[in-house]
């Protein structure tokens, strides 16, 4: 029992830490709208849908390639992305990002590895996968590893994740990596209300870009 409270108080400080950090996220973002929105007309970055509470969403189009997006429930920033390149929209690669405070900001050290994860909703699915760090970017206190799931063709992905209502996924592992000295948190868990209806919706933006 005391073991268990341990873990709660420190879940609990870690996500405490994290609220007033996607506070000062939220205040940057006010003080530099003006010069973001300069940056996103140079990037031709072209927003979609206004974020909703976990609920998937067409969210952008950054050049040539369609985003749909949902909110993470354990950190809400880590938002689980779906994109769809232009000139091949029947094949969908998500991707998800993860924040952590442990490694110094400067030090590259998971970029270019494959990790073990496990992608699964307690009573529907399990999916033990391999997954690839393919962006490492000092952010705030500590930096943010961008993870690419894999790519999968429109209609399987649709009956991915069957019926269930949301899904986690877990980093875990390797021989080489030891995720406790990386990760301060190892998992998020992502609503699919609605992923379905938003998968149609990214492709059919895919499908009219010119």
């Amino acid at each position: 029992m005391i073991e268990i409270l341990k873990f709660l108080n420190i879940f609990e400080t870690k996500y405490l830490i994290r609220i007033l950090i996607w506070k000062s996220i939220c205040l940057s973002i006010l003080i530099f709208t003006f010069s973001n929105a300069l940056a996103e007309e140079e990037m031709k970055i072209k927003k979609l849908e206004e974020w909703k509470e976990n609920e998937w969403i067409l969210e952008s189009i950054i050049e040539d390639v369609v985003y749909v997006s949902v909110n993470g429930k354990i950190t809400y920033e880590d938002r689980l992305r779906i994109r769809f390149l232009k000139g091949n929209c029947n094949l969908a690669n998500m991707l998800t990002s993860f924040y952590t405070m442990i490694r110094p900001r400067e030090e590259l050290v998971l970029e270019g590895k494959m990790l073990n994860a496990k992608f699964f909703n307690s009573t529907i699915f399990n999916y033990r996968m391999r997954v690839k760090v393919i962006q490492e970017t000092p952010f705030l206190l500590g930096k943010s590893f961008l993870i690419d799931l894999g790519f999968l063709p429109i209609e399987r992905l649709k009956t991915f994740f069957g019926d269930a209502k949301e899904v986690t996924l877990k980093i875990e592992n390797t021989d080489q990596v030891q995720i406790e000295k990386f990760f301060d948190l190892d998992f998020n868990t992502w609503s699919l209300v609605k992923i379905n209806e938003t998968i149609d919706k990214g492709k059919k933006a895919c499908e009219e870009l010119k």
